[in-house]
């Protein structure tokens, strides 16, 4: 499992406090279909939890990659979700988290967040 994502780290979690929307990019063991669609923007209900997921937006790039949209993003959900499937994730590149994007880093970089990226506003 390979995973890249995009990390906020602030002083005093103004930012934690705020719903974003988490972006991301996905590769799946096996084919995807129209149903993900229909299922993710539905939510999909864990029982062990007893919960429903929010809504979530897939959309399906290639046979085996999606780009998802989450608001909520409770403990390894997605691969959960997937997991209703039987389609495990191989692999996981978070894109953006709110406003702020991943943008040009590479692997292992970092950069401190612009003053309009800490600014308090909720975002999607």
């Amino acid at each position: 499992f390979c995973a890249k994502t995009v990390l906020c780290c602030q002083k005093y979690g103004q930012l934690a406090h705020i719903p974003k929307v988490k972006r991301d990019l996905r590769t799946l063991a096996k084919p995807l279909t129209d149903e993900y669609i229909a299922v993710f923007r539905e939510g999909i209900y864990f029982a062990y939890e007893n919960m429903t997921t929010q809504p979530a937006c897939l959309e399906i790039l290639s046979p085996y990659t999606a780009r998802l949209s989450i608001i909520e993003g409770k403990y390894h959900q997605v691969k959960r979700m997937f997991g209703y499937f039987r389609n495990p994730v191989l692999a996981l590149h978070r894109v953006s988290v709110g406003h702020i994007t991943l943008g040009d880093l590479e692997q292992g970089q970092s950069r401190l967040l612009t003053k309009e990226e800490t600014a308090l506003k909720a975002c999607c």
